[in-house]
């Protein structure tokens, strides 16, 4: 997401406010928090967490604590909003868009 404001745009868009950069961990101890990160916790359920710099969100992802309806609602808005396609790397596939009817236009190979 291109912009200097774009943190706070999604952060709008979900109604929370930014909160501290995700800290990277080891299984032995934790490492320190990531620069220029930043994560968002929109329902107890959700954490959108990234990375930005003067341009913008360069990466977004997100932890999932319960239904995945959450995520899938967040891209949902986030496509309507800004125009983002959600990649699952390890399920090999994008949500690329939103139909008319309220499904999901998914790629896969």
């Amino acid at each position: 997401m291109e912009g200097a404001d774009a943190i706070k745009r999604v952060a709008k868009l979900f109604g929370a406010a930014p909160t501290n950069a995700p800290i990277l961990t080891t299984t032995s101890r934790p490492l320190g928090q990531v620069g220029g990160g930043f994560s968002i916790m929109p329902s107890p359920d959700l954490l959108p967490y990234g990375l930005a710099d003067d341009r913008g969100i360069t990466a977004l992802g997100a932890l999932l604590y319960g239904d995945d309806i959450q995520l899938s609602k967040a891209f949902a808005v986030l496509h309507s909003a800004e125009g983002l396609i959600l990649v699952d790397w390890r399920g090999q596939l994008a949500l690329c868009g939103v139909n008319s009817d309220g499904s999901f236009a998914i790629w896969n190979p």
